[in-house]
């Protein structure tokens, strides 16, 4: 009977804690920003190995080659723009001569945002052109959750797997 008690109560406390990692953990915002800042690092990182140039633009109607002035009187939304944008050659004029030229690929962020889940969009964009010739949204939401399971632990990934899902699943 001893037994049985001790067992059951091992068995609850084990997922109280699990629970309290699981759940109450992630929402400690102090430790998400410093996660965020890390897989920030970490992607600039593979941009520097993948030799990807980034640039940071002002404000979103300097990144999207757009006056601001036209853009009000027109009296649209700045939902319409983006935020980031991944720039990269065509494959039949891709050459380490052309890459320098050009300085392509590019990410092209906005300064005050300093969003890393658009960095990562991006850089998901340059790794589905160059794994899969793939150039779609979709593809570059899921590439982000290989990029994390790439550069977070297991826990840094459950810290972030709101955003993560918030972001990529959509």
């Amino acid at each position: 009977m001893i037994e049985k008690i001790s067992i059951l109560l091992f068995t609850f406390l084990f997922f109280l804690l699990f629970g309290w990692w699981l759940f109450y953990l992630p929402l400690n915002t102090k430790k998400i920003k410093k996660i965020e800042e890390k897989f920030y690092k970490k992607l600039l990182t593979v941009c520097k190995k993948e030799q990807i140039y980034i640039n940071f633009y002002d404000n979103i109607y300097e990144l999207n080659e757009i006056k601001e002035e036209e853009y009000k009187l027109k009296n649209l939304s700045t939902g319409k723009l983006a935020v980031g944008r991944y720039v990269h050659l065509k494959p039949h004029y891709d050459s380490p001569l052309n890459r320098v030229n050009y300085k392509l690929p590019e990410i092209k962020l906005i300064k005050e945002e300093n969003n890393v889940w658009t960095f990562a969009h991006e850089l998901g964009h340059h790794f589905c052109v160059k794994n899969n010739d793939d150039d779609s949204e979709k593809g570059a939401n899921r590439y982000i959750k290989t990029l994390a399971k790439q550069h977070l632990n297991i826990y840094e990934r459950n810290c972030l797997r709101i955003h993560i899902s918030v972001y990529f699943n959509r």
